[in-house]
């Protein structure tokens, strides 16, 4: 697995994914600024609108991170709320959401939301804490 194989390249990843959106939470203005000339420059797009993004930045910008100033980190108290909405909208199922899905084992998003979910899961058998880990950000 990637994870195992590449623990080194994926904590530098995480480290430097994480800078990015630390340092574009602190000052809106900055990263709004940066995101439109970075568009304009290596893109060639000049369609964004500096005082949209830097009102979208502000919004945003608090939510890139948890309450200790970090990005990326992962709670069973979020995954738990997220499991038990799935669980309370149908959506806790054996199915996975595909472009290219595989008879029996995914759907289109458009199949999933007409139905084709697979069977059910109990809400019970399936624990947030193994389902995300926090490791490689050390």
């Amino acid at each position: 697995a990637t994870l195992d194989a590449r623990a080194d390249d994926v904590r530098a990843f995480l480290a430097a994914t994480a800078e990015g959106y630390e340092w574009a939470a602190a000052p809106p203005e900055e990263a709004a600024r940066e995101l439109v000339e970075g568009a304009r420059e290596l893109c060639g797009d000049d369609s964004l609108d500096l005082e949209m993004c830097v009102r979208s930045q502000r919004k945003l910008g608090p939510a890139y991170l948890d309450g200790h100033g970090k990005w990326g980190r992962q709670t069973s108290e979020r995954w738990n709320a997220y499991l038990d909405w799935l669980d309370k909208e149908g959506l806790l199922t054996t199915y996975a959401n595909s472009r290219q899905p595989v008879k029996g084992q995914s759907a289109t998003l458009d199949g999933l939301r007409t139905g084709d979910v697979g069977e059910r899961i109990p809400r019970d058998q399936v624990r947030a804490e193994a389902i995300f880990t926090n490791e490689y950000f050390e």
